[in-house]
């Protein structure tokens, strides 16, 4: 009896702490899974507002301050607009066409608009049907991934090889935005948005775009950010200038080896037409973006902004100013009009002066990629891709210092006769991907090709987030709760 008492005792004294110990860890594992799940539900708020919606929102509120755009443009050196962000929507303006859009979230509601200009037009974005009026809006599009958007355009000169496949395969409508009124209110209301040039259009979904109206090279290329608003693709737009830029300045300090510095004319030739009174002329360009190409090619540009009736006058000026390498920009309707000889036709030098261009046979004009009916490349894609641009141009005041096996994509020496590329449907792979930028080392030599591509893809830097060393910590503290979940 006494034992048994004893064992019933025991018993009990064993008893009482393992309950204790049993409550203290449902305590500890009911405290883990509330901290697990705060930190996840943390973790998936991070995971959600690191990048800018790209669907329509279910959350909105009327009243809330949520900031549903984290990822804002960087300060660009576009000068022609400007971006303000508020809570669900935001507003931006066109300088230089003097135009103001507020652009609010789709599954939400626009302010009032009181405060703004009258003449404010509202678009729900993202943007998800487009028609372009003008071709040098194009590769801005494909560079941000959103070409596949554009359900019209005319597409007479344009040269995107997948472009021009997607109108084979009906996959766009070709239209002339420029022809009937009554036709063009029509099918601007099956779009969300006309993407427009620099010319100003009243309609409320117009909108007007003025990169080409930038003074610098760089300048005219931010204007991707302008684009990407639209889009709420601001944080690509950012990386993307981030990698022409780079690039850009990569090219200059190439130049540091160059020993010359040849002077660089840009002219042209007009023919006699009613509008000059039938009588031909020839001109020197000193646009600001040429200026800026040609020295930071390593060139000297001559600010002669003149046009001459008297063909004497004209090359007395090249003459006297030692024009080294001459850059043709006469219009030329048909292949048969991009020859030497035509050149020699348009400027009849004379044979008993020696010009350091014809020496040396330095003449080039920007026609190196068309499309089949000479619209050309250089209007469509130059703008956007300035880095590229000033390593062909390089190429042409400095060929000494770039890779002997890279090939122009818009500048051709004519008087080498170099060929002409004429854009095809067969350059294109996949219609659906974006023009992806450079990136690869400086003056790396590129892999030969018989021809060459605007839409060739090129290894591009993957857009990272700011928001991932805390989504790092954040998932590194789930496996460790988790893990201490379990262990006790």
């Amino acid at each position: 009896g006494i034992n048994a008492e004893y064992g019933d005792t025991l018993d009990k004294t064993r008893s009482a702490p393992d309950s204790s110990f049993s409550t203290l860890r449902m305590k500890s594992q009911s405290l883990l899974f509330i901290l697990s799940a705060i930190l996840f539900v943390a973790f998936a708020t991070s995971q959600e507002l690191q990048v800018n919606p790209t669907e329509c929102v279910t959350d909105w509120v009327a009243g809330s301050t949520k900031d549903y755009f984290p990822q804002k443009l960087d300060a660009l050196p576009a000068l022609g607009f400007r971006v303000k962000y508020f809570g669900n929507y935001k507003i931006v303006e066109n300088l230089s066409a003097n135009e103001t859009y507020l652009l609010y979230l789709c599954g939400s509601l626009p302010p009032a608009n009181s405060t703004l200009p009258a003449n404010t037009k509202v678009f729900k974005i993202p943007l998800e049907s487009l028609a372009v009026t003008d071709t040098t809006i194009l590769t801005f599009l494909e560079v941000l991934g959103v070409s596949s958007r554009v359900h019209q355009v005319d597409l007479t000169y344009v040269n995107s090889p997948c472009l021009i496949k997607r109108q084979e395969i009906s996959n766009i409508t070709n239209f002339n935005f420029y022809s009937s009124a009554a036709q063009t209110l029509e099918a601007v209301k099956k779009v969300d948005g006309v993407l427009s040039g620099p010319s100003i259009n009243a309609h409320p979904k117009y909108i007007a775009f003025s990169a080409s109206s930038d003074p610098g090279n760089l300048n005219r290329a931010a204007w991707l950010g302008f684009l990407s608003t639209f889009f709420n693709l601001e944080g690509k737009a950012n990386q993307l200038f981030d990698a022409i830029s780079n690039n850009y300045e990569c090219y200059e300090a190439k130049l540091s080896s160059a020993k010359t510095s040849p002077v660089v004319f840009w002219v042209s030739y007009s023919r006699p037409a009613s509008w000059n009174g039938n009588k031909g002329s020839w001109s020197v360009s000193s646009a600001r973006y040429k200026l800026e190409l040609t020295t930071d090619a390593g060139g000297v540009y001559k600010e002669v902004d003149a046009t001459y009736t008297s063909f004497d006058a004209f090359q007395t000026t090249l003459l006297q100013q030692n024009a080294e390498i001459l850059v043709d920009e006469t219009y030329a309707p048909t292949l048969n009009e991009t020859t030497f000889e035509v050149f020699r036709q348009n400027f009849p030098f004379s044979s008993n002066l020696t010009f350091p261009f014809l020496k040396n046979q330095n003449v080039f004009r920007t026609d190196k990629t068309v499309n089949r009916n000479m619209g050309l490349a250089w209007y469509e894609s130059s703008i956007v891709l300035a880095d590229e641009v000033l390593q062909d141009f390089i190429s042409v005041v400095h060929p000494e210092v770039v890779p002997a096996t890279y090939q122009r994509k818009w500048f051709r020496n004519v008087s080498k006769n170099e060929p002409i590329i004429v854009s095809s449907s067969s350059l294109c792979s996949d219609i659906q991907a974006p023009y992806l930028l450079k990136n690869e080392s400086c003056y790396t030599a590129p892999s030969p090709s018989p021809s060459p591509s605007l839409s060739t893809p090129q290894p591009t830097p993957e857009i990272s987030s700011s928001a991932m060393p805390f989504q790092t910590l954040s998932c590194l503290l789930l496996i460790v709760v988790s893990c201490a979940f379990f262990l006790i």
